[in-house]
């Protein structure tokens, strides 16, 4: 079996194994649907990007900006576009407060990293020094107050659908 699969959609791993060893063409209609969910999955996240900002301080064009950046920031580490996903939240007026106070030019980005992992302190802080540089262009001229962190997981605790994802770099992974 291509991945350890729970069962989905009324379909146990007998039928899905039958699934991935059948020819494309003799595969039952709901079967070859799920093969089409099994690919749709892969385009599921593997870096997500939450960034709070405050009220009207980011515009729509600098919110694309920043996302393909960041989305180009991570394909030259090796990572498939697909999977990297940004989302922008702007937090209502007088809900967001830094030592007490109503803070109006900020922004706070958690970054979650499911698919890699560190492999040394070095790596790390290279992929540190290369998130530094990617809001600072956008925030610095607001005079805005920024931070970020980034959280990884297990990748043996990520499932996309209920199916394990491919394994990194592998063919799968890039379909």
């Amino acid at each position: 079996m291509r991945y350890a699969i729970s069962p989905i959609a009324g379909l146990d791993t007998r039928d899905l194994q039958r699934h991935w060893e059948a020819p494309q063409d003799t595969r039952p209609k709901r079967l070859i649907d799920l093969n089409l969910s099994v690919a749709a999955a892969h385009k599921l996240h593997n870096a997500g990007l939450y960034i709070n900002h405050s009220p009207d301080i980011l515009s729509g064009a600098e919110k694309e900006h920043l996302a393909r950046t960041i989305t180009n920031f991570y394909v030259s580490k090796g990572l498939p576009a697909f999977y990297v996903r940004v989302h922008f939240t702007e937090d209502a007026p007088g809900t967001a407060f830094i030592g007490g106070e109503n803070h109006t030019n900020y922004a706070g980005i958690t970054i979650y990293h499911l698919a890699r992992t560190f492999q040394s302190d070095e790596a790390r802080q290279r992929f540190l020094s290369g998130v530094d540089k990617i809001p600072n262009p956008v925030f610095a001229p607001k005079g805005m107050d920024w931070e970020y962190f980034i959280t990884e997981s297990s990748r043996d605790l990520w499932r996309m659908n209920g199916l394990v994802p491919p394994e990194a770099g592998s063919d799968s992974e890039k379909e």
